[in-house]
This record gives structure tokens, C-alpha cells and sequence, in this order.
């Protein structure tokens, strides 16, 4: 069967936004007093009293939004509530009864859909009183909750679990490859995402910057099933026009730790800016595995592409060991094959190595092009051992290990993708100083316990 799905709607400013996050437990949306700051679905999977459904926030019902996109949001909203199992409609206690949200439970009777109405903002028992009076919507006794307090949250949920089938099996998106797409504003992230997703899922706009949240789509293609999160934008922090945009960028920063592997999408139409710079550098801070995707070739067919190849690595050099693949949205040109491609590179970044192949291929890499000596020192590596996979990580013993540069790191990387035959992963290094001195090669006693404490940090190099 199908998961469960709830959907969040009422007009702006009503704290939905609010509740989203107390339900899921995490700032997922963008909460802020501007109007319509959600304005694509936002979708998290929540886990109540042994049942779990998914959670979706929407944009604000009737919003006049400042570029114009009101008609695509109100698509949007018709989306939602259409693939919505329940409906939680949210009025605003404080500021008391409305003709939007009379409007709104007009429109949720013809949909003929389980409600639940949620009076929010109930700071203090005195403003109790007031959610009354939205029994007259006629869509049953409201709720009297403060999203912001966390004031009835837990019994909101337990309320929901009673409406969720007991068949729910295991949650659908846990071993799900997960895709970020990721790239600066208007390169055509979104229109990529509503291809694959065959749905208007994304508001795409001509105006660079529609997408605030990051978005997840689970997407079923014949034996490929996978999660793919569209991103917000980004552009440069001095350029930040509102904190939205500063939150989305974190938004994006953490849909890019949460992925298995990251599209990075370029314009071919454009040249690559100071803000491609910066995600290139981000995303090779977080050792994930990465293609980099070329946009809108549609719309560029006077490019030569190996020319643009040796621009892409001249100009992301942090990246060069990634696939780069051309695709165009509009006609579907290698967007398939992008999914194919992915999958391929997921599955080389899931390489076990064995300890023994680790330690030859370091030996043999001193032995040919030892580390360059600094400050009178040159440091030594003596043992490896891999922690995490997908992609690989391995934790390296060596001694004088402030002294390693990255240049060096670098090297070790190459020669450990030219050995194991998988070019187009990166490999991530932790180096762990070698206090003793009266062994080399031999193995640390306490090695076990090395590694839990090591993998548990994020990757050194």
C-alpha cells in the first residue's frame, strides 16, 4: 500500500511552518513573519507510538507572493491536498475567525478529505476561549495547540497515529539511495526534479531563486528507486537579500550531508561563477561522491564540449575526479542516462578494501614519492585501515601528522583510485598520530576501539 500522508495547509502566517518543525523535530522549513515564506511542499517522514506517515508543508492558501508565482502556488496546494490521506488545516487563535478560512473548509469539504482543524497559537489558556469559535467551519471541534510552545504537540500526534493504518511496513525512504541536486539559482535544478517526478512538484519560475526549502521527491523508475532532494539557490552570504535565503542556504548545506551522492548542476549557457566556486568547495569538504551536471544544452549547442571539460576542470579543480555529464531538462536529452550514472557511481563508492591493499598501496606510495619534508620533518605512514564506506574513509597512523599537506592528500587519493579502479569517487583520510615509538607497521592494540571513536567524526581530509 501507499504511506500515509498528511499535508499541513492554511492561509499564511499561521504558524504551519511552526508546527511542521515540532512534529518532525528538526527546523526543516523556513519559519519566518513574512508571508509565504514556505512555498514548495516540504516532506518529512515522522515516527509516533510505533506508526510513521509523511508530513508535508505548503505554501500559504490565497498569498499574494512579490514575483507573482500565487497561481503556481495555489497548484501546488491542489497537489497536496489531492495526494493527502488526512489534512491538517491550521487557523490562527490570536487573531481569531476569517473569511480565508471559511474559504478553505469550503474547498476541503469538496475534496472530501479527513480534516483535523488545528487552533494554533495557544500561548495561554486565556486565548483557549477563542479557538471555539472555529467550530462553526463545520469541520469538527478544534484543536487547541501552540506549535511554538510545543503546547500539545505530543497528543496531536498521538491523535494522528490513531488515523494511521497499522500496515505501514518500514519507512520508505530509510534505504533509498538519497540524491541532493544542488547548483547556484535559476540553472534549472527544479525543472530537472519535475522531469524526473513527471509532476509539477517544484514551482519553476523564470525568476532565479523560486526554490527556498529543500524539497524530497521519492521517485520510482522501473527497478530504481531512489530519494532525490531539490535545493534552494544559492548565491553569494553578501548577497543574502532576507534571512529566507540564509536559511535556505543552510538548508542546502544539510541536504548536502544527509546524501549518498550530489548533483552538482552548472549552466552551460553561463560561466562558472564565485558562487559554483563555493558549492564545488563545500561539497568537497563532505568527501561525498559527486557528478557534475551541465544544464540547458539545449540552449548551448555552440559549445564545444571537450573544451568545456578542460574549463570545468580548470575551474573546480577539487573536483576533477568527478563524471561530468551534459543534460537538458526540456528535452529529456542524458537524463535517464544521469539516473543510470548515478546509480553507478553509488555503487563503486561502496568499495571494501581490504586492510592488507591498503597498507601495500601506501607503502608502495612512500616508496615512490615520499612526503616532502617540512620544517626539517617528514612525516611517515605507517598503517591504514578502512572506517566507513560509501565513499571510502580510511583512518591512516602515521607520525608528525600536523606536517601533512594537502597536496600529498591529494596524491594518496589518486594513487588509491588508480589502484582500486574507481576513478570518479573521492577518497576521504583521518590521520591519527602515532604516539608510540617502539612500533611501525605493527597493529594498535586498542585498534576496535580506534575505529568506533574515529568513524563517529566527520572525515579529517
Amino acid at each position: 500500500m501507499s504511506f500515509y500522508t498528511i499535508s499541513i495547509i492554511g492561509r499564511p502566517n499561521v504558524g504551519k511552518s511552526t508546527l511542521f518543525n515540532a512534529m518532525v523535530g528538526e527546523k526543516i522549513s523556513i519559519v519566518e513573519p513574512t508571508p509565504g515564506v514556505t512555498r514548495d511542499r516540504v516532506l518529512r517522514t515522522v515516527h509516533h507510538e510505533e506508526k510513521m506517515w509523511d508530513l508535508i508543508d505548503t505554501g500559504g492558501i490565497g498569498i499574494i507572493d512579490n514575483q507573482d508565482l500565487s497561481e503556481a502556488i495555489e497548484l501546488q496546494l491542489e497537489l497536496s491536498i489531492s495526494q493527502a490521506d488526512l489534512v491538517l488545516l491550521v487557523v490562527d487563535a490570536k487573531a481569531g475567525l476569517i473569511p480565508d478560512d471559511h474559504r478553505i473548509a469550503n474547498e476541503l469539504r469538496k475534496a472530501n478529505k479527513k480534516v483535523l482543524l488545528l487552533a494554533n497559537k495557544v500561548d495561554e489558556e486565556s486565548i483557549e476561549a477563542h479557538a471555539h469559535e472555529f467550530h462553526s467551519l463545520g469541520l469538527g471541534e478544534p484543536i487547541a495547540i501552540s506549535a511554538k510552545a510545543f503546547r500539545g504537540i505530543r497528543d496531536l500526534k498521538s491523535t494522528i497515529a490513531e488515523f494511521v493504518p497499522e500496515d505501514q511496513g518500514d519507512d520508505p525512504a530509510s534505504d533509498l539511495l538519497k540524491i541532493a541536486v544542488i547548483g547556484r539559482r535559476n540553472v534549472g535544478k527544479s525543472s530537472f526534479v519535475n522531469f524526473i517526478a513527471d509532476e509539477e512538484r517544484v514551482i519553476v519560475s523564470s525568476h532565479a531563486g523560486t526554490t527556498r526549502d529543500s524539497i524530497d521527491v521519492i521517485i520510482e523508475n522501473g527497478s530504481k528507486k531512489f530519494v532525490i532532494t531539490d535545493t534552494a539557490g544559492m548565491r553569494r552570504k553578501t548577497k543574502f537579500e532576507s534571512a529566507v535565503e540564509f536559511y535556505s542556504a543552510c538548508r542546502t548545506e544539510r541536504a548536502i550531508k544527509r546524501s549518498d551522492i550530489i548533483l552538482f548542476f552548472l549552466d552551460a549557457v553561463e560561466g562558472i561563477s564565485a558562487v559554483d566556486g563555493k558549492l564545488s568547495k563545500l561539497i568537497k569538504e563532505e568527501g561525498k561522491p559527486v557528478i557534475v551536471v551541465t544544464t540547458k544544452i539545449d540552449l548551448a549547442k555552440d559549445v564545444d564540449r571537450k573544451r568545456y571539460l578542460k574549463y570545468i576542470d580548470k575551474h573546480l579543480a577539487g573536483l576533477t575526479f568527478a563524471p561530468i555529464i551534459f543534460i537538458s531538462s526540456q528535452t529529456g536529452e542524458n537524463v535517464w542516462k544521469l539516473i543510470d550514472l548515478t546509480f553507478e557511481i553509488h555503487r563503486q563508492s561502496q568499495l571494501s578494501i581490504s586492510t592488507s591493499e591498503i597498507n601495500e598501496i601506501l607503502s608502495d606510495a612512500q616508496k615512490r614519492h615520499p612526503h616532502p619534508i617540512a620544517h626539517g620533518i617528514r612525516p611517515k605512514l605507517f598503517y591504514g585501515v578502512q572506517i566507513k564506506f560509501a565513499p571510502p574513509r580510511l583512518l591512516i597512523f602515521t607520525r608528525h601528522k600536523k606536517y601533512i599537506n594537502r597536496n600529498y592528500v591529494r596524491f594518496l587519493a589518486n594513487e588509491f583510485r588508480k589502484r582500486m579502479k574507481t576513478p570518479e569517487i573521492p577518497y576521504n583520510f583521518t590521520f591519527r598520530e602515532n604516539k608510540r615509538t617502539d612500533y611501525e607497521n605493527s597493529v594498535p592494540d586498542n585498534l576496535d576501539e580506534i575505529i568506533a571513536k574515529e568513524s563517529k567524526k566527520e572525515h579529517t581530509i
